[in-house]
């Protein structure tokens, strides 16, 4: 939590953990409404969707499907 906190800050952001007992916890991420106009790309890893800032990309690819081998049990 701590590379995930320090992430947040660096963005000039703030994370807020609460936890309740029988419940589980509540983690509220507040970022300034000025990232909300910078350029990202949108990503798709399985069943989630992210948007990474373009400022953050190094580089892209698109590996073709015959370079792509999956690992474990949950092989693609």
């Amino acid at each position: 939590m701590d590379v995930v906190k320090r992430s947040i800050q660096s963005l000039g952001g703030r994370i807020s953990i609460t936890s309740r007992t029988g419940h589980g916890s509540t983690f509220t991420l507040s970022l300034p409404l000025t990232l909300a106009v910078l350029d990202g790309m949108v990503v798709s890893v399985g069943s989630q969707t992210l948007i990474a800032p373009l400022p953050t990309i190094v580089e892209t690819l698109q590996p073709k499907k015959d370079n792509v081998h999956g690992l474990g049990a949950t092989a693609c």
